[in-house]
């Protein structure tokens, strides 16, 4: 029960970022849920650190930086994916299995991050043990669905489509 009481804030900032809505033309299916809750991620990142190997953010709450290519935010829900792909610089169509060693192609690791301050480092903050993603890249458009186990043991299954809003080399 304290565990319960003391991740009720984050509940509730969670229901609030769902509940928040704009209507600019994002794929309102874009998010995750956690629990029952239903979180939106209408901004979406793809980093390359080096070929083949590449993140995949899926952010609510966060504002890019053009100048330094960060995020900031002080209440972020992020989602991110590593992944090793066939494809030098993109994530290629596939499905993809969890491999903390990233020690074979189509494989992933990642974390999540819930009401999270990107400059203090407070907030929750989740490795993902268990899961998988599939992938759908036609070009410029992608399609990802995931379902992912945290080391908490709590589940989240998301998906997103649509162009990819920030491209960092």
């Amino acid at each position: 029960m304290r565990k319960f009481l003391q991740f009720l804030p984050v509940l509730a900032v969670l229901f609030f970022f769902s509940a928040c809505s704009d209507d600019d033309g994002i794929n309102a299916d874009n998010g995750f849920t956690y629990g029952s809750i239903f979180v939106s991620t209408p901004t979406s990142a793809l980093i390359v650190h080096d070929v083949g190997s590449m993140s995949v953010l899926f952010l609510n709450g966060a504002e890019f930086n053009e100048d330094t290519e960060q995020f900031e935010g002080d209440l972020v829900n992020v989602i991110n994916l590593d992944f090793e792909s066939m494809d030098a610089n993109d994530v290629a169509t596939g499905v993809y299995t969890l491999d903390p060693t990233q020690s074979q192609d189509n494989s992933f690791f990642g974390q999540v991050f819930l009401t999270f301050n990107l400059e203090t480092g407070e907030g929750f903050q989740f490795e993902i043990v268990e899961g998988q993603v599939e992938v759908q890249n036609n070009g410029a458009t992608y399609e990802f669905s995931y379902s992912l186990t945290l080391d908490d043991n709590s589940r989240i299954s998301g998906s997103f489509f649509g162009l990819i809003d920030h491209v960092v080399d």
